[in-house]
């Protein structure tokens, strides 16, 4: 693709890696699609794929109505670390710190649960209020003793 570059900032700005599902909302429609690359007579090629009870070929156009018409809006996956990947969380004082993500350790754990796995400082910056917001709740999410 001769313009190779625009596919990868567009997945990167939304999220998106290829082979994984990501949602398109078109008004009241939401269909999940995904991006593959596939080896053809002219090198590797982008294809997309939508979702109806089982994976379909889409037209390329589909991609570029996605990519660049403003009434297509794409639902970003939702970002979870692998294992000793670096993620930056936001602590209850309001501070910014980065580890590395364990998925056996249950701090960790709770911090993808409630949303506090950001990939850069940034991200973390830009949702530090949300974050303060759920970080100072009185109670908890679930109620235990509750039948």
């Amino acid at each position: 693709m001769k313009n190779k570059y625009l596919l990868r900032k567009f997945m990167t700005e939304n999220n998106i890696d290829f082979d994984v599902p990501f949602v398109v909302k078109n008004g009241n429609n939401a269909i999940k699609y995904k991006i593959t690359e596939e080896e053809g007579t002219y090198g590797t090629i982008p294809k997309i794929r939508f979702y109806r009870n089982e994976w379909k070929e889409a037209d390329l156009s589909w991609l570029m109505l996605i990519m660049f018409c403003e009434g297509y809006k794409i639902i970003k996956p939702i970002w979870k670390p692998k294992d000793n990947e670096k993620f930056w969380y936001v602590t209850k004082r309001g501070n910014i710190f980065s580890r590395s993500y364990d998925s056996g350790d249950p701090s960790d754990t709770a911090l993808f649960l409630i949303g506090n796995c950001f990939k850069n400082n940034k991200e973390a910056e830009e949702n530090k209020e949300k974050m303060l917001q759920i970080l100072n709740r009185d109670k908890p999410f679930m109620d235990l003793n509750k039948e």
